[in-house]
């Protein structure tokens, strides 16, 4: 019998990977007399020959996502997780061993006592794992100015900013006096700033004042409306580690922890949205089942999807209606008809 590992190499990327998840642990009741039921386990798929897929698979999905990042930065996409505005700036692509062990071990303290569980088969399915090892973390969203956001500096000194409406029943010094107070607020409960993170907001601040390079093309300057590709096992750890997070019914029966992976469509876009991108943990599967804006398939599915359509899942209603064309690339999901989308998938390794 050929290995999965030969036939991945010979390009049946996805025959390979339905095959081996369902065959990866089989489970069966075992009625022995006097002593009631209890059940076995077996695996159908040599666990060494498993490991060289999934290997092949995610340096696969590493060398595409080196490229995308790349890509994306020539089209003047800045990337959020860089801007250092909510923590320490880091790289869209970085390290998750420490986070995948976490969340690991969170799961097996709370389910690993179960039956079908062992050494040989963790809650914390092993393609999450090892993409977690060899990708790492995966943020690609993008970075928008703040839309809303008020420069108090500026407006207690000028409470008639141009541009800046006043709300509804404010005068102009009743709106003074409420920024002053602010301003008070801000610097009475805020952190004292370092010099490094001073300079690191007024470059924001600069950068933020610059259009877009493409500011005139809606859609090449607010890819980020188009739901970026993001697994991140900082947010997935947030919730398995919770000693106060609950189990929620599931609408096919049963408990389960549901751990996100990335925020909905809508934040990644910065506006107020829907459920997270997720999983259903424990999980006895391969290849786990990602739940995204309604679709539920198998993980190594939604990764080709997303690649296959240059690092963007799509959208099930776009976020911004100045639009030109937009196509179904699946059933209820849209990406705008654009170049940009086939720029950037050119040449991507399939896995």
């Amino acid at each position: 019998m050929t290995s999965f590992a030969k036939k991945y190499a010979a390009g049946q990327y996805t025959e390979v990977w339905r095959e081996m998840d369902q065959n990866w642990a089989s489970f069966s009741e075992s009625i022995a007399f006097e002593q009631g039921s209890h059940w076995q386990r077996s695996f159908t798929v040599d666990r060494e020959d498993a490991e060289d897929v999934l290997r092949q698979t995610f340096e696969r999905v590493a060398h595409n996502s080196d490229l995308l990042i790349q890509r994306l930065r020539e089209t003047g996409y800045r990337f959020e997780c860089e801007s250092g505005r909510y923590g320490p700036p880091v790289s869209p692509r970085q390290s998750a061993v420490n986070q995948v062990s976490l969340c690991k071990a969170s799961l097996e303290a709370d389910f690993g006592d179960l039956y079908v569980f062992n050494k040989d088969l963790s809650p914390f399915p092993l393609a999450l794992e090892r993409f977690g090892q060899i990708v790492g973390t995966l943020d690609l969203v993008q970075r928008f100015p703040p839309s809303t956001a008020i420069d108090l500096n500026a407006l207690t000194k000028n409470p008639r900013l141009e541009g800046f409406e006043l709300p509804a029943g404010f005068s102009s010094e009743e709106w003074l006096s409420i920024a002053n107070s602010l301003s008070a607020a801000a610097e009475t409960y805020a952190p004292e700033k370092t010099e490094q993170q001073v300079q690191l907001e007024q470059e924001l601040d600069d950068q933020d004042r610059k259009p877009h390079p493409h500011a005139s093309d809606p859609v090449l300057s607010r890819l980020g409306d188009w739901d970026p590709l993001t697994v991140s096992f900082e947010y997935l750890s947030m919730t398995l580690t919770d000693e106060e997070a609950e189990p929620q019914i599931l609408s096919a029966g049963g408990l389960a922890y549901v751990g996100g992976i990335a925020a909905s469509f809508e934040h990644k876009a910065n506006i107020s949205g829907a459920e997270d991108v997720s999983f259903d943990f424990p999980s006895t599967s391969l290849d786990p089942v990602i739940t995204a804006e309604g679709i539920k398939i198998p993980f190594t599915t939604y990764l080709r999807r997303a690649f296959a359509r240059g690092g963007f899942f799509g959208v099930p209603r776009p976020v911004n209606s100045e639009l030109g064309s937009i196509r179904e690339v699946e059933q209820g999901i849209f990406l705008p008809d654009h170049p940009v989308f086939a720029s950037l998938k050119r040449d991507l390794l399939p896995f």
